[in-house]
């Protein structure tokens, strides 16, 4: 799958550990690069679980900085998870998040459609 992405795609996403889509991220690098196409002409999309609004912050800073221009929450919890305490937690992430996608270049930074 990963040499059909470095030949083809436009976005390539993962749903695995941060460490893991670290590695294989420069792994499709090292494959883009075999085959002369430019690693970042390829869009790198994160799953990412909500997890408190600093935590979740500093693993979407880190996906950031590791190259990932596309970063999905996954909002979703248990019956016993209060839904006010996950909306308050989002609304108070939501403009630091904002902000940090301002940091990714404005060509990878179009929305996927």
């Amino acid at each position: 799958m990963m040499r059909l992405a470095a030949r083809h795609a436009d976005v390539w996403h993962l749903n695995t550990d941060f460490a893991s889509g670290v590695a294989l991220s420069r792994m499709l690098d090292e494959r883009c690069v075999k085959i002369g196409r430019d690693p970042a002409a390829l869009r790198r999309s994160l799953s990412l679980r909500l997890d408190g609004a600093e935590d979740t912050f500093a693993r979407a800073r880190a996906a950031v900085d590791a190259g990932f221009t596309e970063i999905l929450f996954m909002l979703g919890g248990t019956r016993a998870d209060d839904p006010r305490s996950r909306a308050e937690t989002v609304a108070a992430l939501l403009p630091r998040l904002r902000a940090l996608g301002a940091s990714v270049p404005e060509a990878l930074a179009q929305p996927i459609s």
